[in-house]
């Protein structure tokens, strides 16, 4: 439950400071926004103030605007109608929202990279089992430790890379005192590990080996500081990193989907990123507040795709009438931006399979 709840008030947040974006323009530009909506409807409960109807809707994922004329329809003659104000008002408002998320995703990953570091993703070895009688049980480890860190006892630590390493490592120390960085299974996800030292057999035992653990990999965040001057060019970086990754998935999405192949295992959709949004809340806040920066960025990314229903579509045509001097067809407009909300939602039900079928 806890799960549900954070991802709901997570989606709601940046989906709402994205349509935030498009309402505080409107309203600039001298457009009449006709409703202003919290969730989705059915509606709950609504105030009309000054023209602009505020609702609380029951579907709780984000909300919406609707504009005066936002279809394309030439029966609004009003000059407070979307469709007959500037064209280039007409860009900001559909640009506004993306830029909301865009800085709020900056913001986010700045603070993020003051307060704690630059996250990094590190290996470990989440231990699943531990032998009674064996070097492990002596230890002051427990099952979901992680292994973090190993070393011949008077060296220094070295991070895991790999599986492989690790268990080299064991081999080659039969009989020698080792010592392991350890992160507890109660940690917060910032950083406070412990440091263990024990014998190692001087064989391997059947199906215990020379420590008696049994592990898989694993991973986790670690935060490394960096100056407080080098923070706005490491969020610009990894903000243009993601952008650019979200361009590459998406064009590899509709390809494999056209192929009917498996969903590449970096996409997500709305079951995949609860899984992550659970996993993450409960690493701590400073992972949280990444992982919201990213998915505030990825939102950005994906809506200024030049793809129908989305904004990019929609400044696609805009820039087209602004560009032939003609308004095109609303009838038409409303039949491609239909066809492709149904190819979206077949895109995100194809997605969703795949991040069920991850479960088991």
């Amino acid at each position: 439950m806890l799960t549900i709840f954070v991802f709901l008030v997570l989606i709601s947040f940046l989906v709402l400071v994205h349509e935030l974006g498009h309402f505080v323009a409107a309203k600039i530009s001298g457009v009449k926004v006709e409703e202003f909506g919290l969730g989705y409807p059915p509606r709950i409960v609504s105030i009309n103030y000054k023209g602009t109807i505020y609702s609380l809707n029951l579907l709780p994922l984000g909300g919406f605007v609707r504009l005066l004329g936002e279809d394309g329809t030439e029966a609004s003659e009003s000059q407070q109608a979307f469709c007959n104000c500037p064209h280039y008002q007409q860009a900001g408002i559909l640009l506004a929202g993306v830029t909301m998320n865009l800085v709020l995703g900056l913001v986010l990953l700045s603070l993020v990279f003051t307060l704690y570091g630059v996250p990094r993703v590190n290996l470990a070895l989440r231990i699943d089992e531990i032998v009674p009688g064996s070097p492990a049980s002596e230890l002051d480890i427990h099952l979901e430790d992680e292994i973090t860190g190993y070393a011949q006892f008077g060296n220094e630590l070295q991070d895991i890379s790999s599986v492989e390493e690790f268990q080299d490592f064991i081999k080659s120390n039969l009989g020698e005192r080792v010592k392991f960085r350890v992160r507890p299974r109660e940690d917060e996800g910032m950083g406070s590990e412990i440091v263990v030292d024990g014998q190692l057999r001087s064989e391997f035992v059947e199906s215990e080996g020379a420590l008696g653990i049994g592990f898989r990999a694993a991973t986790f965040f670690a935060y490394e500081k960096i100056g407080l001057s080098q923070v706005p060019l490491e969020a610009i970086r990894q903000t243009w990193s993601l952008l650019r990754a979200i361009s590459l998935n998406v064009g590899q999405l509709v390809l494999q989907l056209l192929k009917l192949n498996r969903v590449p295992e970096g996409v997500a959709g709305p079951v995949g990123i609860a899984r992550i949004t659970g996993r993450v809340a409960r690493e701590g806040i400073g992972p949280l507040l990444h992982f919201a920066g990213i998915l505030s960025i990825s939102l950005a990314g994906f809506n200024i795709l030049p793809f129908p229903a989305l904004d990019g579509g929609r400044l696609v045509v805009v820039i087209i009438e602004a560009l032939s001097r003609r308004r095109i067809n609303a009838d038409l407009q409303r039949w491609v931006n239909a066809l492709g909300m149904v190819f979206l939602l077949i895109l995100m039900a194809w997605v969703t399979f795949w991040d069920v079928s991850r479960l088991f």
